[in-house]
């Protein structure tokens, strides 16, 4: 009878088991399938779409699911979504990622981590379980000036043109084809076309977009996009949200554009006979973007950071369509056609990783030289005669030796308690953030927090649906085997996000680092003129907060303005040296790692954060105002009582009116210089740490210098225009704008005295192409100087 029953319960005990790994391996069955940026490639410093599919093969499951989502190899936290998912369920996940690296998928131990992970129960207290498919993404990454372009019609074979775009520009083009027949599948979030460039709609209407569609585009053409439309018939169904915006005003009528001027226009592009376009004039406040003949071929409007272009021509249209030039004319409108000079590198995507440094230095514990002294001095009358009195009376002078150590630790302690006693009570927050202010009043900001831990455990910060956080990882986190989800991860709430950093160090300090939209955050209404050296006007403060240090710059010069309160006005009136206000140009000679006092890290704080503002308004190639404030806009929130301090830096380009009459003399710091390589396999850059010298390579390279953005040269008259440089590092052409052909500069200095105007370009400036003499030693060289005598008409 045992002999059954044991048989019996041995029978039970392997079904048992046998049903326990059967559950345990259902539990196990989810698979994921992943798909990142657009047909697998990437482009580096760029937010990426990634989409998941996951299926159960298994039993139900309910927990988090987890992505280790590194931006840079600095930079990154988890990101974390709830998953309930029934057995033979199909789930899919449209996902927006700030950045991808996978410098974090190989652990110290050369051990290749999963992307993704799921948690049963949660990511907090729950169980790590396996599944199967795409465990790490492997994309095609492209470098920082490859251009995507979406091309939006119904019908591609229209848009040739733009097909072959690729071949012709200076950098890789990627194009991608939309059907509007088969629904146009643009995103309801402006972050999921980060990586696009450009997108243009051949004759489809906008207006069949929702509302969503219509403001994610919007924002993101505010965000730096470019958005183009061609002439059509559709009147503002055509444009949508755009329609108030367009460049251009169409009379009815037509004009005829010479084939041969096309050629010239491209730089001997194949047309095969003239073309007609619509005769358009300029709205106030848009740019010719490209002309020929006097007859406008396209322009723009700029929205934010980015820009609208509008063509006097329908994009598909025959004969254009068909004819191998316009594909190098298309080029050329959309500025891909010359070595992107203007590209301006952001460390670390755009956020504020690049201060982190600088915002992680908290200043020292202050004692005055007064309080010192005093306490010295009330410690040394404790330890000596009162002590002595105290125990001679009680006739114990023998524990001298005991009282006199136990008295210096606990002064020693109140001391430290004193100095500490903020850092002991409260965590402490040091914040800089850059907003960038637009023409609309909207506020396009990178921030970085630096928290200084009070107690180890877990901190969280709260953002809004326009504001990012991420963790900052510091400089070397391949020494870090934890996978990125146990160091700090992101979860959706119904307001925004929040930031879970885990196991914080106690006094030890993290950083965040985020980027942030305020829509309506207000502007300065600038208001200023340069007439016969004088520089004048009125700033206005419109911003929602009182300014310190309001400043002009311009070329290598500061002009202090003064601090500005909320809606007061500064009335200007100081004098300059040019006759134009150039672009501000970069210097890098502040102290920005080795402050030695705390009036040192406030000041290496302002020249890192100036630094990053003058790198992101360089494009607009006008002076910039500046000021700051230790007011917060960003919206984030520490969850928890902190001490919190700010540094708010805002930078605003402006144009200013220039009035110049009689006779005039511009020089090189008028202009804006630029500096590419005729071959992309050369270099060259300008010298920053010397804004009057360049770094080229051996070979050729085109030097550019550009007039103030409101002027146009051929408003004057020219007599002279007298150019030095130095012949032992190079030798130095000329280019006629008439003929289209450079001319060499032989002696230095060499003057050119008459048909002076063949040589400017109305609407850019003086371009030289040098070619280096001699060896690349590594070297800055001088730049060629030059300058211009004219008399206003």
């Amino acid at each position: 009878m045992k002999k059954r029953i044991g048989f019996i319960i041995l029978i039970l005990c392997l079904l048992t088991f046998s049903y326990q790994t059967k559950e345990a391996y259902a539990k196990a069955e989810l698979e994921v399938d992943a798909e990142i940026g657009i047909n697998n490639k990437i482009k580096q410093e760029k937010g990426v779409p990634l989409k998941v599919t996951i299926t159960n093969n298994g039993d139900d499951f309910s927990g988090d699911f987890v992505i280790d989502a590194e931006v840079s190899y600095s930079i990154g936290s988890a990101l974390v979504y709830p998953l309930d998912i029934a057995a033979g369920e199909t789930k899919t996940f449209n996902i927006f990622l700030e950045g991808y690296s996978d410098n974090l998928m190989y652990s110290n131990t050369n051990t290749r981590q999963d992307y993704f992970h799921f948690y049963e129960g949660g990511i907090e207290q729950g169980k790590k379980i396996k599944y199967k498919g795409d465990h790490y993404l492997t994309p095609s990454v492209l470098e920082y000036d490859a251009k995507f372009i979406y091309a939006i019609t119904n019908n591609e074979d229209r848009l040739a043109g733009i097909k072959k775009i690729s071949q012709f520009a200076t950098m890789p083009v990627q194009t991608y084809f939309i059907n509007q027949t088969e629904g146009m599948v643009l995103p309801e979030d402006a972050n999921e076309l980060e990586m696009i460039d450009v997108i243009a709609f051949d004759e489809v209407s906008i207006s069949d977009l929702t509302e969503e569609q219509q403001q994610a585009l919007y924002s993101w053409v505010q965000q730096g996009g470019t958005v183009v439309f061609g002439a059509n018939d559709l009147g503002d169904r055509a444009t949508g949200i755009f329609a108030k915006q367009l460049p251009l005003i169409f009379n009815g009528e037509t004009e005829v554009i010479a084939k041969g001027s096309l050629e010239k226009l491209t730089g001997n592009g194949v047309f095969t006979e003239d073309i007609s376009v619509r005769q358009a004039s300029l709205k106030q406040g848009s740019a010719i973007v490209s002309s020929v003949d006097n007859k406008i071929l396209a322009a723009s409007t700029s929205i934010g950071q980015g820009k609208l272009i509008q063509t006097a021509f329908s994009l598909g249209d025959e004969p254009l369509a068909s004819m191998a030039g316009y594909s190098k004319l298309l080029t050329n409108i959309l500025s891909l056609h010359t070595n992107n000079t203007n590209y301006v590198y952001k460390p670390s995507y755009g956020f504020g990783e690049n201060w982190a440094y600088s915002n992680e230095l908290f200043p020292s514990f202050k004692f005055s030289t007064g309080w010192v002294i005093a306490l010295i001095i009330i410690y040394i009358i404790i330890i000596g005669p009162i002590l002595y009195i105290v125990l001679k009376r009680r006739d114990k002078r023998e524990k001298m030796w005991l009282y006199i150590p136990v008295i210096s630790v606990l002064v020693s302690i109140a001391f430290f308690g004193f100095g500490a006693k903020d850092r002991i009570l409260k965590p402490q927050i040091q914040q800089m953030a850059l907003f960038e202010v637009q023409n609309d009043g909207t506020l396009i900001g990178t921030y970085t927090n630096a928290l200084l831990t009070n107690k180890s455990g877990d901190f969280i910060f709260q953002t809004d649906n326009n504001t990012s956080a991420i963790a900052s990882n510091g400089y070397n986190p391949l020494s870090n085997s934890r996978e990125l989800h146990n160091s700090s991860y992101i979860k959706k709430t119904a307001e925004g996000s929040e930031l879970t950093l885990n196991d914080v160090d106690y006094w030890s300090v993290q950083s965040i680092v985020g980027k942030t939209t305020i829509t309506d955050g207000g502007k300065l209404d600038i208001q200023l003129e340069v007439k016969q050296g004088k520089l004048t006007g009125t700033v206005k403060n419109s911003l929602p907060v009182n300014l310190k240090d309001v400043t002009v710059l311009t070329g290598t010069k500061k002009i202090v303005l003064g601090d500005l309160d909320i809606g007061d006005t500064l009335n200007v009136s100081e004098e300059v040296t040019n006759q134009t206000l150039p672009a501000a140009i970069q210097s890098y000679g502040g102290n920005y790692y080795n402050p030695t006092i705390n009036q040192d890290l406030f000041q290496s704080k302002l020249e890192a954060i100036q630094a990053t503002a003058i790198d992101s308004t360089i494009t607009s190639k006008q002076p910039i105002i500046t000021a700051w404030s230790d007011s917060s806009l960003v919206p984030v929130e520490f969850k928890g009582n902190a001490d919190m301090s700010t540094l708010s830096y805002f930078v605003q380009p402006f144009t200013p009116k220039i009035f110049l009459d009689g006779e005039v003399k511009f020089t090189k710091d008028d202009f804006n210089a630029e500096v590419e390589p005729v071959d992309s396999n050369n270099y060259s850059h300008l010298d920053y740490d010397n804004p009057n010298n360049v770094y080229i390579s051996e070979g050729e390279h085109k030097l550019l210098y550009r007039i103030a953005s409101n002027m146009k040269l051929n408003e004057f008259t020219w007599n002279e225009l007298v150019t030095t440089y130095d012949s032992n590092v190079m030798t130095l052409e000329i280019l006629n704008q008439k003929t289209s052909q450079y001319e060499a500069i032989g002696d230095s200095p060499h003057a050119i005295t008459s048909n002076i105007s063949d040589y400017i370009l109305e609407d850019e400036g003086i371009i030289f192409k040098a070619t280096k003499v001699g060896i690349d030693n590594g070297e800055s060289v001088k730049l060629p100087t030059f300058i211009l005598k004219g008399v206003a008409k």
